[in-house]
């Protein structure tokens, strides 16, 4: 059950982020207000990060090899391990991106 929230947290994160900035803009447009959307970006980065730290401690505490191809138990969590590592890297990624178009795009442009 450790793997699990450095898998399905990032993507969570985002995704809330990405519904958050749709339910924000509107808002942010009326009142030139663009402090809510980068609030809500700031911590959907922290999120993700949080799930890509999670991910590299497990994946540390499992000895840093990479998972082979053996019927074991210590393969199997070395593989959800980098599986996080990837995933939340991927979607830190994304919420960033998302984050910097902030910056770029007013939130009146349509």
């Amino acid at each position: 059950m450790r793997y699990w929230p450095a898998i399905l947290i990032p993507p969570i994160a985002f995704l809330t982020l990405l519904s958050g900035n749709y339910a924000l803009v509107p808002w942010a447009c009326a009142t030139e207000a663009r402090a809510p959307l980068h609030v809500a970006s700031a911590v959907a980065l922290a999120v993700a990060l949080f799930g890509h730290v999670v991910a590299w401690r497990e994946w540390r505490d499992l000895g840093m090899e990479r998972p082979d191809d053996k019927a074991e138990r210590l393969s199997w969590l070395r593989l959800l391990a980098v599986i996080g590592i990837m995933q939340s890297g991927l979607f830190t990624l994304a919420v960033a991106a998302l984050w910097i178009t902030q910056f770029v795009i007013q939130p009146c442009v349509r």
